[in-house]
């Protein structure tokens, strides 16, 4: 007779469940395969360097391109830099290479202007304080 015929059904048991807790304990149940974890860390590898560039590459490109921010006093102004020309764009609100009338945004208008709107607001009221006296 051989071993595995003298077992019962509740043996099998006893040892699956010694076996389960073995494994648990251990940090071995549900633990991922060889190639399961080097996936894994090549992913986490992958991100860390994506971050780092995206990070660096931001950081960089705002500093070189500050200048494009920084409105004219005259809006008709040009300025050349690195050999090209550009134009102050008043529906992008920065220097652009296309002349701000060959602007091809959609959805966005250009600014009005808040000055106008206020003189034309005090004439109207001015014009009501005559007609009351």
């Amino acid at each position: 007779m051989s071993m595995k015929k003298d077992k019962t059904e509740g043996d099998i048991m006893v040892m699956g469940e010694n076996k389960y807790k073995t494994l648990v304990r251990s940090g071995e149940w549900n633990a991922p395969s060889r190639e399961q974890q080097e996936i894994l860390a090549l992913t986490a590898k992958l991100e860390t360097m994506t971050k780092k560039k995206k990070g660096k590459g931001n950081e960089k490109t705002n500093k070189k391109y500050e200048w494009k921010k920084v409105a004219p006093k005259d809006l008709q102004d040009n300025k050349h830099k690195n050999g090209k020309k550009y134009h102050w764009c008043i529906k992008h609100q920065m220097w652009t290479l296309h002349k701000p009338e060959d602007c091809k945004l959609e959805g966005k208008e250009a600014p009005k202007d808040n000055n106008l709107k206020l003189t034309a607001a005090l004439e109207v009221i001015e014009g009501d304080e005559d007609s009351v006296e």
